[in-house]
């Protein structure tokens, strides 16, 4: 497997539990925060930095649960499209907004910000055919009667992997089970 490949799936992998202990942390501030400033608000003799410091922590908390659930809502479109592009034949940016049903700059703005976050290893977008490229994709010709398809655990895409192979997921650097 590739170092770019293996390094999407560690980026994942830690992106996903850093979210999910963003949304926890995040939502249990809020929570406690806001429970917090709504006595200092209506307690009696309540100094004005003790409401600062609360709102300061609510809002810090608001943006801790706020990157974590975006976080972990873009990992959910990530395995999505993983699956919609591995079973596209050419990745065509106006395919997948047809099967998504949303815009093509819509699907442009996600692809790019999931390149940016290094999810998929080894992708660009060509703005001139419009299409996701991911270098790499192509397999050996001289394998393709070895070849099976074989869904991803990982993120669900599909790929052509020789048997008897060590064959990784192009898309998140999964090893894959043939069979």
């Amino acid at each position: 497997m590739s170092l770019k490949i293996r390094k999407s799936k560690v980026k994942i992998v830690v992106d996903k539990i850093l979210s999910i202990i963003f949304l926890i942390l995040g939502g249990m501030g809020l929570l406690f925060n806001t429970f917090l400033l709504s006595f200092a608000i209506f307690g009696s003799d309540t100094d004005l930095s003790i409401i600062i410091i609360f709102s300061v922590l609510d809002l810090l908390a608001f943006l801790m649960f706020r990157w974590g659930y975006k976080t972990n809502k873009l990992i959910i479109l990530f395995k999505s499209y993983a699956y919609i592009i591995s079973s596209s034949a050419n990745g065509k940016l106006s395919n997948i907004a047809s099967i998504l049903g949303k815009s093509e700059a819509t699907i442009t703005k996600e692809l790019k910000t999931m390149i940016n976050k290094k999810y998929f290893a080894n992708a660009y977008i060509d703005y001139n055919t419009k299409q996701l490229i991911i270098a790499g994709k192509s397999l050996d010709t001289s394998n393709l009667s070895k070849a099976i398809s074989t869904r991803c655990t990982g993120c669900g895409a599909i790929s052509r992997n020789v048997i008897g192979n060590d064959n990784y997921c192009e898309y998140c650097g999964t090893l894959l089970i043939n069979g």
